[in-house]
């Protein structure tokens, strides 16, 4: 099974192209269009039970997030940061049914070494004592390699694919994937807002065609879109959603043509 989402829901752009208004609930209405969202707020601190309760009382029952991990867990590799793991973990428990993957963010300082390899392999099996989740490792391409793959298999979890370094060769058949569509990172970092929208349907074609190879190999795939990838995540997931639809590919993900932003994209970046 495909599942496509979007990096977060809470993008003010999308208020016109996509929320009819500001003062919607946001979460609610967004789980009306996808049944997958990455989580990403959590990077940045625990979530409050409060927190947790908003999320499932505001998706269907058989919504999946996936969820980084706090950055105070990962940023510091020296030691285990075992309080702040369970923390996090146990406040997950009342959302467990939803949630498809957690997610390690790593800095690109955490490349790999033996000793940065024994630091990993514990933090997955400290966690594999509290959760059955499954996890993804975002980290430097130093680690895209295949003893790291057969490891980190082992223990349910894989390393993250994206648009510039797909990993599908280090992809394990019978496991799962995640693929983020971002873009260039460099040029990213010239684009301040999203005012300009780019034309993507191209690379989305042949995300279609290469996730329909994939399908037939692992078990479960996330495709998450971030905002950076053209400039409108939302429009990207439902034409993605509409190229797996014509491929015969079953998914789940934007299946409304309400997704799609009002505003107009041309076959070059322009201002809107």
């Amino acid at each position: 099974m495909i599942y496509i989402g979007t990096t977060g829901w809470d993008s003010t752009h999308w208020n016109g192209s996509f929320y009819p208004d500001k003062t919607i609930n946001r979460l609610e209405y967004y789980s009306n269009f996808s049944s997958f969202c990455e989580l990403k707020s959590t990077y940045n601190k625990i979530p409050t039970e409060n927190d947790i309760a908003f999320y499932d009382k505001n998706t269907p029952k058989r919504f999946i997030f996936t969820v980084r991990v706090p950055h105070v867990i990962t940023q510091d590799w020296k030691e285990l940061k075992t309080d702040s793991i369970q923390l996090f973990l146990e406040r997950f428990k009342e959302l467990e049914k939803k949630i498809g993957t957690y997610i390690f963010k790593f800095p690109r300082e955490f490349e790999y070494s033996v000793a940065n390899q024994k630091f990993l392999l514990k933090l997955l099996s400290h966690c594999r004592e509290l959760t059955s989740a499954q996890f993804v490792v975002d980290a430097h391409r130093s680690w895209q390699l295949d003893e790291i793959k057969t490891e980190l298999s082992a223990k349910m979890a894989c390393l993250i694919g994206t648009d510039m370094n797909p990993l599908s060769s280090l992809v394990r058949d019978n496991s799962f994937y995640y693929l983020r569509l971002m873009g260039n990172v460099d040029e990213n970092s010239n684009r301040v807002n999203r005012s300009i929208l780019i034309d993507r349907s191209a690379d989305l074609k042949y995300w279609g065609e290469h996730l329909k190879f994939l399908n037939n190999r692992v078990k479960s795939i996330f495709v998450c879109i971030d905002d950076n990838f053209s400039g409108h995540a939302v429009k990207d997931a439902y034409l993605l959603s509409k190229i797996l639809d014509s491929n015969k590919v079953q998914y789940k993900g934007f299946q409304s043509p309400n997704a799609v932003p009002k505003r107009k994209v041309a076959d070059k970046a322009i201002k809107i």
